[in-house]
């Protein structure tokens, strides 16, 4: 392997047109620049300079090298230009994902903010289940990934990956207006309450709220009676309203609630854990989107 710092002796004194002059330029005696070139002589096995009373001239091996050389400078050129853009994110990528209620509250709040900052940054933000994300997190096909867990309740695992906890979001129980457990107190409901009514079940592919509904009624001593499933909180309120059942909703997703649902509590109380995933190693936008989310986090916490 060719010793780049000879090529780079070796381009300079192309340019030039003479070892003193190169050895200025680089900021060498004329002797170290002698003793780089003859080194690089040594190392291809035939001369590359010929010299001669004003200077010296470039053999045919000698331009093969520097053409070579000049145009791996410049590539470096650019990538230290790409990397200055980068590390001040002025170029760069990052790719998003989170899960619907925090896609359509938090994420898209954070990403006006980022752009505002960093616009030259290239984003997206896929939907995606929480079980899904860290496997592409680590996999690289995403850069960071807003995900949930339960406490107490089922956890997400995520291995060697980052975990930064961004706020609790506590459960709520959507009922009717006019339920009775609704008019009964104003801000709770105990889920042994509830014993003996319908439920709506989430019926996204992701099964953790799921075995949440199914953990939180077993602590209570019965097993939920599922009347209905659904995955879009739209629907799940005007099911709610028409009196179909009750749902266990988040408060990160009560704006999707319409006035003839009641939002209480439940006790005991459960929390939806919120958190970034990343990479243990993150690129300087990571760092600077999960900022945002952390201070924007504070505002929705319940």
């Amino acid at each position: 392997m060719l010793e780049f710092r000879h090529l780079v002796v070796l381009h300079s004194v192309a340019e030039q047109g003479s070892m003193t002059k190169a050895a200025a330029e680089l900021a060498f005696t004329p002797s170290a620049v002698s003793q780089q070139i003859a080194a690089l002589e040594r190392q291809t096995g035939t001369p590359l300079l010929i010299r001669h009373a004003r200077g010296v001239r470039l053999t045919e091996a000698g331009r093969l090298l520097t053409e070579h050389t000049g145009a791996l400078l410049q590539r470096l050129q650019r990538a230290e230009t790409e990397l200055t853009d980068l590390v001040n994110l002025r170029a760069g990528r990052l790719r998003l994902a989170t899960f619907p209620s925090a896609g359509a509250r938090l994420l898209p709040e954070a990403i006006g903010v980022f752009r505002r900052e960093h616009p030259d940054v290239q984003m997206s933000l896929d939907i995606r289940e929480p079980a899904a994300c860290p496997a592409l997190v680590r996999d690289g096909a995403l850069d960071l990934a807003v995900v949930f867990d339960y406490h107490p309740g089922p956890t997400l695992p995520v291995g060697d990956l980052d975990r930064h906890r961004l706020l609790d979001d506590a459960m709520h129980v959507a009922l009717p207006a006019d339920h009775p457990a609704a008019a009964a107190d104003p801000r709770h409901v105990a889920i042994a309450e509830l014993r003996e009514q319908p439920w709506i079940r989430d019926s996204g592919p992701d099964p953790m709220c799921r075995e949440q509904l199914d953990h939180l009624c077993a602590a209570a001593g019965f097993r939920p009676h599922v009347a209905f499933e659904s995955d879009d909180y739209l629907a799940v309120s005007r099911l709610v309203a028409s009196g179909v059942g009750v749902a266990l909703v988040p408060r990160l997703a009560a704006d999707h609630m319409g006035p003839g649902v009641a939002l209480r509590e439940i006790r005991p109380r459960v929390l939806r854990r919120i958190s970034a995933v990343t990479s243990p190693t993150t690129t300087p936008a990571v760092r600077a989107m999960l900022t945002v989310i952390t201070d924007l986090s504070r505002h929705y916490a319940y």
